[in-house]
């Protein structure tokens, strides 16, 4: 399944889907997401956030993003949020291809990395796993490719 979410990243980072609803009680939040352990200075980093259990487990994407890869620390972020639990799922394209490559099993040939680090052992992670709280205002996180 994390590859049907990945595959589904790839096809539609090159935008972000609809815009953020923002907190209902007015003060939005906002995510930045710095990664690191990337394999090479080159690519793109594809990002696709989730903003519930049913987007994630449906692979229906709340909103999606792209950033080069042209240093040892990269961060994206996605503003106007509202409060509340999301995961997130990224990959390096390595070679540019705009899509998440995969071998003739349907594993991963490119790093992926999930929110909250998680990974469980195939390179995949659950909801449960990967959902972190989003708070009004600014919100980092730190994500790690393996």
């Amino acid at each position: 399944m994390i590859c049907a979410l990945l595959a589904a990243l790839s096809l539609a980072s090159f935008q972000q889907s609809h815009a953020g609803h923002g907190d209902p009680g007015g003060r939005p939040a906002s995510l930045e997401i710095e990664f690191t352990g990337m394999a090479a200075q080159k690519g793109e980093i594809h990002v696709t956030l989730f903003d519930s259990a049913d987007s994630w487990e449906n692979n229906r994407l709340f909103r999606a993003t792209h950033v080069a890869v042209t240093a040892d620390k990269v961060t994206t972020r996605f503003d106007a949020l509202a409060t509340g639990r999301y995961g997130m799922t990224a990959f390096h394209d390595l070679n540019d291809n705009g899509k998440l490559d995969l071998d003739s099993s349907g594993a991963a040939t490119e790093p992926v990395a999930f929110s909250n680090n998680s990974s469980d052992p195939g390179g995949s992670t659950s909801w449960n796993h990967a959902a972190f709280e989003l708070r009004p205002g600014e919100n980092r996180h730190q994500i790690a490719f393996r």
